[in-house]
């Protein structure tokens, strides 16, 4: 492995030319510095085939308890290594992939829901409650109205576009009327950040190549976060005004979730969930709720939803000759 750095610079690369999220990179540079510090210490491995050391390297890693996620995750990574990093082909490697247990997702009620958000708290004086409020207004994720740019809420239309969310898929919603008010009063907390920026030459992040097309776009209104940070921060050796870290709004859900007295495996990504239960106990078709949630399969959308027993005894009772009877 002494030629490790090129071959972590070529995968780099490879990454960067398929667009490849920065968290999912710096991930799977992660995971390749972990399995060779793994060879390391164990110098028998070394005259063994390429598909032998991952297999070696990825069953330590199961009897050490990491999930399955974690190990496909690390199988993905070093796979990418040695095909695009070191262009070693690997044969016969499918069965090294671990089978994700089938988990009962967790999908808040309605009631616990009303006893969660108002109890939200706002940290560090960010609006939390509100972006807790939106991700069960819209089923959200949670970094999706935090990557919102201005450009993105239509107030005239009541819409905001998703855009660039999980596996690039955009998508528009319509914004709670409820919520309307705040985040009108949130733009123009945003227009105040923007002005100090602009005066001291301080840009905003853009996705891709933009920034370099167009060199005044960084520093436009439009492209300006609906929510950003209070401080400004270094990255690639240039000073950003970057967006509220979704760590924060985590942070905050689990003290509402706390305060209300529900159960304290709640996240805010079970909001999502909510949202997508509680439009189907309504009456909504799946394949609607399947377009409002941006998946790609209405398998996935199915797996978000949760079918309550009372509303299955309904469905018994009217349809079920036993019902009936």
């Amino acid at each position: 492995m002494n030629n490790l750095d090129e071959g972590l610079a070529r995968m780099e690369s490879w990454m960067t030319l398929k667009h490849l999220d920065h968290k999912t990179r710096k991930q799977y540079g992660r995971e390749v510095r972990r399995y060779v510090s793994w060879l390391r210490n164990h110098s028998s491995a070394h005259a063994l085939p390429s598909e032998k050391k991952l297999e070696l390297y990825l069953t330590d890693r199961a009897k050490a308890g990491c999930a399955a996620s974690t190990q496909n995750v690390a199988f993905n990574a070093l796979r990418c290594f040695y095909e695009h990093g070191l262009g070693i082909a690997l044969s016969d490697i499918a069965a090294l992939r671990a089978k994700r247990p089938a988990i009962i997702r967790r999908s808040p009620s309605r009631d616990e829901v009303r006893a969660i958000l108002p109890v939200v708290p706002n940290l560090y004086g960010y609006p939390c409650q509100l972006i807790c409020e939106w991700l069960y207004g819209n089923g959200l994720r949670v970094t999706e109205p935090l990557n919102a740019r201005i450009k993105d809420i239509d107030f005239e239309h009541s819409q905001f576009v998703v855009r660039d969310g999980k596996h690039g898929v955009s998508r528009r919603v319509a914004i709670p009327c409820s919520l309307m008010p705040r985040l009108r009063a949130q733009v123009e907390i945003a227009r105040l950040f923007w002005k100090q920026d602009a005066a001291n030459g301080v840009p905003v992040p853009l996705p891709g190549l933009l920034a370099r097309k167009y060199p005044r776009a960084p520093f436009a209104w439009a492209w300006y976060w609906l929510f950003p940070a209070k401080d400004t921060c270094r990255f690639e050796g240039v000073l950003y005004r970057w967006r509220i870290h979704e760590a924060c709004i985590q942070r905050a859900f689990k003290i509402g979730v706390g305060k209300a007295g529900a159960p304290d495996d709640l996240t805010p990504h079970c909001l999502r969930h909510a949202y997508a239960t509680h439009l189907l106990s309504d009456g909504a078709d799946l394949r609607s709720i399947q377009e409002l949630l941006g998946h790609a399969r209405l398998s996935t959308t199915q797996k978000y939803t949760q079918v309550s027993l009372t509303d299955l005894m309904r469905v018994y009772d009217s349809a079920h000759p036993k019902g009936k009877s």
